[in-house]
């Protein structure tokens, strides 16, 4: 459920290189489903449906995620980070009862980059920025930690030549402690490919990994692919596929999302 990720390949659909679009304000719709064991003996099903609304002022890009959340499944996941997290990682914050369905308002989260470099020349640009999540979520439900995370991360784009962009991410999580568990503040990183089959079409793929909330659960990584295309000058739909490769990922996954650019 990484919707930075899924922004990022769905704005090099129409613009190369994101940081360097036309100022204005952006919505984007997203419907993800993911489906994995997380350490346990049964799946949980997760769907993820996030509206973002994002506005570029110059160098300067603010978002805000509004996240609807389901989870199916036997009660032993809750999302911590991002992602499922299994209880017997985190410690007993988790729901105690068989968990069936539930679903409601995910965490919120509210964030900004800054385009703090660009060299023209030799097609390199580096955005920094940071994020803050608000517990928003339901922790008796299992849909968060009830409690807030801030990151900060640097996310650099090389063009390789007219048509590809070589991107990578790095960054750092302060996680919030529930009463109880034993979360700890965590790194991530990503690296990624995207390519221009077309004026108007990109396929990108995207490596993440990201270490473990907890000392005893282990670190999520997967691979996702996505295929974007621009519909004309204000809309743009996107599709992905996901394959976790660490048993702290969902097992697979697909999505996809329509955003329009005012």
């Amino acid at each position: 459920m990484n919707i930075a990720r899924f922004l990022t390949a769905l704005g090099l659909a129409a613009l190369g290189l994101p940081a360097l679009a036309a100022d204005g304000m952006s919505l984007t719709g997203e419907t993800e489903y993911t489906s994995g064991k997380y350490g346990g003996a049964r799946s949980t099903d997760i769907l993820f449906m996030p509206f973002v609304a994002r506005y570029e002022a110059g160098p300067t890009i603010v978002k805000l995620t509004v996240p609807y959340v389901e989870i199916s499944g036997p009660g032993n996941v809750q999302i911590a980070g991002g992602t499922g997290v299994g209880q017997a990682a985190t410690g007993p914050v988790t729901p105690a009862t068989p968990r069936g369905k539930v679903s409601g308002l995910g965490d919120i989260v509210a964030g900004a980059s800054y385009n703090a470099f660009y060299d023209a020349s030799s097609g390199l640009l580096i955005d920094i920025g940071s994020k803050l999540k608000f517990a928003t979520a339901s922790k008796n439900k299992g849909l968060g930690t009830g409690k807030s995370d801030f990151s900060v991360q640097a996310d650099a784009y090389r063009s390789l030549s007219r048509s590809g962009t070589l991107m990578a991410t790095l960054g750092y999580t302060w996680m919030g402690k529930p009463e109880g568990g034993n979360f700890r503040n965590v790194a991530f990183a990503s690296l990624g490919i995207a390519w221009k089959l077309d004026a108007d079409t990109t396929a990108s793929g995207f490596l993440d990994y990201r270490q473990a909330v907890a000392a005893a659960g282990a670190a999520p990584r997967e691979l996702t692919f996505y295929l974007s295309r621009r519909l004309g000058k204000h809309w743009k739909i996107q599709a992905c596929a996901l394959v976790g490769a660490s048993g702290a990922s969902p097992a697979k996954g697909i999505g996809a999302a329509l955003g329009y650019s005012m």
